[in-house]
């Protein structure tokens, strides 16, 4: 059950720190590093967001959801499933069927504290540059690139800070597919028991 709370900062953090965080140390110091890093931690730092994943690997496209709200609930959609956490206790449904408790999620962390230069390892090599200004559907961007190359593969990654100071999109590619992460209602999303 531990990695049920490895998954819920994929969302964000996963996607992002594939081609941000996970570069040399070299790259690292760098302004443009800097920079990338401190659109992501918007994102780690807000109470809560609603994220919606197109995930196309290998020509399948899936979409799932993740409503995330610090310091301890989830709520994930995705094909045939739906799970809810709320401190250590979660519930999921399956194909629509009816809402089952799962067993304690006792010993698992906080979603609290996520910071990306702390929680992922740098390994790898790759970089992340600043590529200026740009649109993301009608509204001004701040456009970062990331590329990460290991021995998986490379990475490339487009993110989308707008005037907020939030990411609200990222575009992946790997050599498996390409997936997308949108994100929204910054501080207001909610998420209950079901």
């Amino acid at each position: 059950m531990k990695d049920f709370y490895s998954i819920l900062p994929l969302a964000f953090a996963g996607s992002v720190a594939a081609s941000l965080c996970l570069v040399s140390p070299a790259a690292a110091g760098s302004g443009d590093y800097a920079q990338c890093l401190g659109a992501a931690r918007a994102n780690l730092a807000a109470k809560s967001y609603h994220t919606v994943m197109v995930m196309d690997l290998n020509g399948t496209p899936t979409t799932s959801t993740v409503d995330l709200q610090k310091p301890d609930r989830m709520h994930e959609t995705g094909p045939g499933n739906e799970m809810i956490a709320v401190g250590k206790q979660a519930w999921m449904k399956m194909n629509g069927g009816p809402w089952k408790l799962m067993p304690s999620l006792a010993g698992m962390g906080s979603l609290a504290s996520m910071d990306p230069s702390k929680d992922f390892k740098i390994q790898g090599n790759g970089s992340c540059t600043d590529a200026g200004m740009g649109i993301w559907k009608g509204q001004p961007a701040h456009i970062y690139k990331g590329v990460s190359t290991s021995s998986h593969g490379t990475v490339t990654s487009t993110m989308y800070q707008l005037g907020d100071g939030y990411v609200h999109h990222v575009d992946v590619n790997t050599s498996s597919g390409k997936s997308t992460f949108d994100f929204s209602n910054f501080n207001s999303t909610n998420v209950s028991p079901p």
